[in-house]
């Protein structure tokens, strides 16, 4: 675990979500249809707590509402995971290089071997203030 690297967010993530088990991609479902309920469930409560949505038939418009925005942003969670699943690394390692060279040539950020795949092991964290 603990491989993650933010500069190469696509690649390490679809390294570590492919080279292990599947009790990660599995958890990871989980836990995004989890909260994905718990926010629509939480906005349909919310709106009777709050006075939104009083009357049994308020209260059925709002319930068919917060479930189809719930299945919408379950969906969205569970197309990331397959986009995760189906990138290939090697790939997302080579779009990530380009980037870090065209940001280095056009001056938006400074040289850092630690931006690059191919960069040390050794993850630190970079002075405050650097880009």
């Amino acid at each position: 675990m603990a491989n993650f690297r933010p500069y190469n967010a696509a690649s390490s993530l679809a390294i570590a979500m492919d080279s292990l088990s599947i009790v990660w991609p599995i958890f990871y479902l989980v836990g995004v249809l989890a909260c994905t309920f718990h926010l629509a469930n939480g906005i349909w409560t919310a709106g009777i707590t709050w006075g939104l949505w009083l009357t049994p038939k308020a209260q059925s418009r709002a319930s068919v509402f917060c479930a189809i925005f719930g299945v919408l942003i379950g969906l969205a969670g569970i197309t990331s995971l397959v986009a995760v699943k189906t990138t290939n690394p090697t790939e997302a390692k080579q779009i990530e290089d380009e980037m870090y060279d065209v940001r280095v040539k056009a001056h938006m950020t400074t040289p850092n071997d630690h931006k690059r795949t191919d960069g040390h092991k050794d993850i630190t964290p970079e002075p405050i203030g650097m880009k």
